[in-house]
């Protein structure tokens, strides 16, 4: 005679209504698997480590509190070239940019010998800097930004708005790029078209500084509204960097 299998009766708790009625209220307090960031640390600190040491930092002889922000164009023999903000610098011309400061420990101080060039409608300036002006840290060199294209930009793609804080400090803002086209009002009544729009932060201090890709390639020159001491709202601006790279050429 074959062995009879031997049946196991499973027994399920009951689940009294004062039972579902603790569940429902312990739900919200529940602790839950860590989803990944929206930020990809990784991509930011890799971005930061490279553009960071080409950022710089601008003075105005008109407001020594207010500063904007830069990075290294291009560097030779025999000069540093400097992209930022016209708009930012509303005030900015050769006249009253008194000192420039590299987030790497560099500094100058401008002189006669030193340019300043600008396109209003674009919103995009140039600072030459002969390299004997330059004051850098263990007689290094700046080191010039890696410039991208703006040609493959699209909406939804992450980006970083990197400057020098109002300390002088860098710094790096993330966020995606949420519109392209956009048009703003810059001081003297122009309206600058074409830019990038992003929730990035940018500031007053952080106008002129690079808004990058995932591998701190410069993908734009971040700019601000024409109104004086405009709070950062989510809805921030930047030249695209083939719009500044066409700016310089014709400068």
């Amino acid at each position: 005679m074959p062995f009879a299998l031997a049946h196991r009766t499973s027994v399920s708790p009951t689940i009294t209504r004062r039972d579902a009625i603790k569940v429902a209220i312990a739900a919200p307090f529940a602790v839950k698997p860590a989803s990944a960031s929206l930020v990809d640390e990784r991509q930011a600190q890799r971005c930061f480590e490279r553009i960071s040491d080409s950022l710089v930092s601008l003075s105005f002889n008109d407001d020594a509190l207010v500063k904007r922000s830069g990075f290294v164009w291009y560097v030779d023999a025999n000069d540093c070239w400097i992209a930022t903000s016209s708009s930012g610098a509303s005030k900015g011309t050769l006249k009253s940019l008194s000192t420039i400061a590299f987030a790497n420990g560099g500094s100058a101080v401008m002189d006669s010998t030193c340019e300043y060039v600008s396109d209003a409608n674009a919103g995009v300036a140039f600072v030459r800097v002969p390299i004997g002006l330059l004051k850098m840290r263990d007689a290094g060199k700046p080191r010039a930004a890696a410039i991208g294209t703006s040609g493959d930009v699209v909406v939804g793609r992450a980006c970083f708005a990197c400057a020098c804080g109002p300390d002088g400090e860098p710094s790096l803002a993330s966020g995606i790029v949420s519109g392209l086209n956009r048009k703003i009002p810059v001081v003297g009544g122009l309206m600058m078209k074409g830019l990038i729009q992003t929730d990035a932060t940018v500031s007053e201090s952080s106008s002129g500084g690079a808004l990058c890709d995932g591998e701190g390639r410069v993908i734009g020159l971040c700019v601000v509204p024409g109104s004086q001491g405009r709070e950062p709202n989510g809805v921030n601006f930047a030249v695209p960097i083939d719009t500044v790279r066409f700016v310089a050429e014709r400068l």
